[in-house]
């Protein structure tokens, strides 16, 4: 059975469109393979047809199964709005989570940072200055 046919039968059927099956469809219109999805995320073949075929429990822990979907929902284009929608809804998280990377500030300061930078400077001075006056002296 063809990608339209199980559209057309999951509608005449009044089955809600799950993400699962919204990404198999997305992956087969674009020309992809299960192989080519899997290489393309570093995912093993087995997690991405859990994921087609939304067996997101079990022995999958639930936080990297999120990332692994909203990578593969990123790698076909769908919108990171609709994957949260169909997660809060499957219970895979809830409304409250950010689907937001988490931004870390890499420039930290101390209360002993300027004092540091002040002898750092003083140092590095002071052996331009002592290599300057040998060089004087001995010439």
């Amino acid at each position: 059975m063809g990608a339209m046919e199980k559209k057309h039968a999951q509608h005449e059927l009044n089955l809600p469109e799950t993400l699962g099956f919204r990404l198999r469809q997305k992956r087969e219109e674009q020309g992809l393979s299960v192989e080519d999805a899997a290489d393309r995320l570093c995912l093993s073949v087995e997690m991405i047809k859990s994921i087609e075929s939304d067996q997101y429990f079990g022995d999958n822990n639930t936080v990297f199964m999120r990332g692994h979907i909203r990578s593969y929902a990123r790698l076909l284009g769908i919108s990171q709005e609709e994957v949260k929608t169909v997660l809060i809804a499957q219970g895979l998280m809830t409304a409250s989570m950010s689907v937001e990377p988490v931004k870390f500030n890499t420039k930290q300061r101390s209360a002993r940072d300027k004092p540091m930078k002040i002898t750092t400077y003083a140092v590095i001075i002071s052996l331009v200055v002592l290599v300057l006056v040998w060089r004087y002296l001995n010439h």
